[in-house]
């Protein structure tokens, strides 16, 4: 957990709940992942006191477990009305299926990841005239474009203020998802280092120079994304405007 993380307060009731994930779920855990390889494309590493086995990405085909494919790819389908014909760019597009998705309604598409091994298998993998791939830590300079989404990226990254800000620089409208830390959080997924509440989360936003911005959700239950940010939801999502 960073220094821009989470209020000490709802750090302790996360730890509770990996303390207590602990004593339920572990040994389970430990037995499902036991031979479960690490390493990969997707970067699977096991996570130190729970015992399962934890992807930074997906790879489909390869390692993409159905329910958390069919999360990702709703909140790329539910992207496609705000980019129908517009230039997109996709900030932690991992191995790139998301943004060849969004080249389908989009006048171009630029997938933009930090792994250059990702980009690597996104660029041999993907191939449309209006899409292309770049390697870039998205925290300062991004392609411009009209629209930019960052979906399941901001827990990943060191500053995610600089994120914030990078992706309203780059584009006037931006979609992000972000998971409940109490669903994925870095005390259940040793690859997420951010575990910010989500009015957190909106005052990055708002001081990087967020507009309105209007609030979605994914739940355990479904992939669907409906309005409203409940604080149960395992997904959040926002619709943000860049202000004047």
């Amino acid at each position: 957990m960073t220094e821009l993380s989470a209020p000490r307060w709802y750090r302790a009731a996360l730890r509770a709940e990996e303390r207590l994930l602990r004593v339920t779920l572990g040994p389970r855990l430990r037995a499902r992942d036991a031979d479960v390889p690490l390493g990969g494309v997707t970067n699977r590493v096991r996570h130190p006191t729970l015992g399962h086995v934890a992807a930074e990405r997906m790879l489909p085909g390869v390692d993409a477990p159905a329910g958390d494919l069919e999360s990702h790819m709703a909140r790329y389908a539910w992207a496609f009305r705000a980019c129908e014909g517009k230039s997109v760019v996709d900030v932690g597009c991992g191995v790139g299926y998301g943004t060849s998705l969004l080249a389908w309604v989009a006048s171009s598409a630029t997938g933009v990841d930090r792994d250059a091994g990702a980009i690597a298998s996104a660029s041999s993998t993907y191939q449309r005239p209006n899409l292309k791939y770049v390697l870039d830590d998205a925290a300062s300079e991004l392609p411009e474009a009209d629209v930019a989404t960052c979906f399941e990226v901001i827990e990943h990254v060191p500053d995610p203020a600089a994120v914030s800000r990078a992706l309203l620089k780059a584009a006037p409208r931006v979609l992000v998802s972000y998971p409940n830390p109490f669903a994925a959080g870095p005390h259940l997924n040793p690859h997420h280092i951010v575990d910010w509440p989500l009015r957190v989360m909106r005052k990055s936003f708002k001081e990087a120079g967020a507009g309105r911005m209007r609030g979605f959700h994914q739940t355990l239950w479904s992939p669907a994304v409906r309005r409203g940010t409940p604080p149960w939801a395992a997904i959040w999502i926002l619709d943000i405007e860049r202000g004047d």
